[in-house]
């Protein structure tokens, strides 16, 4: 056998071109086995996390959160009196009607008042004629409203006194705050401001009359003092024997600073004075206002035994048991109840 070149050799075998052609035939299934060999590797190590991948998304999960559901709007109960009687169509000449929120009307003779409405949180009045005070306690569950001819009232929790006769109507704020919309539009009004409408200038008397009936003078106009400085103006006269003075002063405070803290005092300082001077319709108004004026719990139950007591000393038993029975509700026995209960069995 002869030495040849291994190049001759192959050009034996194959031609040139065969042998390039071959050559890249075995370069290409020389790559595709290597790929197979790192697919199957690659494979082979994804195969656990493969399988934990199934398992998580077979096996069963956490509970969907369940939506809140909307708590059920509160049912406002309509209003009643506070012997748990229901407000009739008409409170035409009523008188005093108090009611089992806290909350009371004041229907002079010959007004005419009736109940609008009464129902799903909403307490509507119209008033025909005459003169209604609405003392209403704040922050309750109801919207109040008042319809007195061309006015309409959004009660805010406040005291307030309507007048109307005929087309003309008037509203004087004592305490808080009301929205009254008439044909010019909507405005707000606070204590002290009074709004007429269809009326000429009222008289000294109708002035009064919207005052609560009282006979002191009501609070100057012009800039407020402080609820410190008509403590001391109370004080200092209370010292030197004014007290008509004192009244004023005190009486001040609780129109004008009714949101203070020391307008339920002040209130309950009001009625004793007069309760010390022999006047037991004006002590028990002033006691009146004082629970209007959500005092703290032992204030309050201070003022029922007061107004038992002065509304007795008015010649008013039935009003008098009333408010008792007010107080049992709130405070069963309480602090006072022995002392209530002495005053009735007098």
């Amino acid at each position: 056998m002869s030495e040849r070149p291994l190049a001759d050799h192959l050009d034996d075998a194959f031609g040139r071109d065969e042998l390039a052609s071959s050559l890249v035939a075995v370069e290409r299934g020389i790559r595709r086995r290597r790929a197979t060999r790192r697919a199957a590797m690659v494979g082979a190590a994804l195969l656990p996390l493969i399988a934990v991948g199934v398992w998580l998304s077979t096996r069963p999960g956490p509970p969907p959160p369940q939506q809140a559901t909307a708590a059920a709007p509160a049912v406002v109960a309509p209003l009643a009196t506070t012997e748990g009687r229901a407000l009739p169509p008409s409170l035409s000449d009523a008188g005093v009607v108090d009611l089992d929120d806290g909350s009371r009307l004041t229907v002079r003779p010959g007004s005419e008042l009736s109940v609008a409405a009464n129902e799903r949180g909403v307490a509507a009045f119209a008033l025909g004629r005459g003169v209604v005070r609405f003392d209403i306690r704040p922050g309750g569950p109801r919207r109040w409203r008042v319809l007195a001819g061309p006015l309409q009232i959004e009660v805010l929790g406040t005291a307030f006194t309507v007048r109307r006769d005929g087309d003309q109507a008037s509203v004087a704020v004592h305490r808080g705050v009301v929205s009254v919309v008439t044909a010019e539009g909507a405005r707000r009004l606070v204590a002290g401001e009074r709004l007429a409408i269809g009326e000429p200038e009222p008289t000294v008397d109708a002035v009064e009359v919207e005052a609560s009936e009282a006979t002191e003078e009501a609070p100057r106009a012009g800039a407020t003092p402080t609820v410190e400085t008509l403590l001391g103006r109370a004080d200092a006269h209370r010292r030197a024997g004014q007290l008509d003075d004192a009244v004023r002063a005190l009486r001040a405070i609780v129109e004008t600073h009714a949101d203070a803290p020391e307008a339920p005092s002040a209130a309950l300082s009001w009625g004793q004075i007069e309760e010390d001077r022999g006047h037991p319709e004006r002590a028990a108004r002033a006691y009146r206002r004082a629970l209007g004026l959500s005092p703290p719990p032992a204030l309050r139950e201070l003022c029922y035994l007061r107004l038992v007591r002065v509304e007795l000393a008015s010649g008013d038993r039935a009003r008098a048991e009333a408010t008792a029975r007010q107080h049992t509700a709130r405070y069963g026995r309480g602090a006072h109840g022995a002392a209530i209960e002495a005053l009735l069995q007098r």
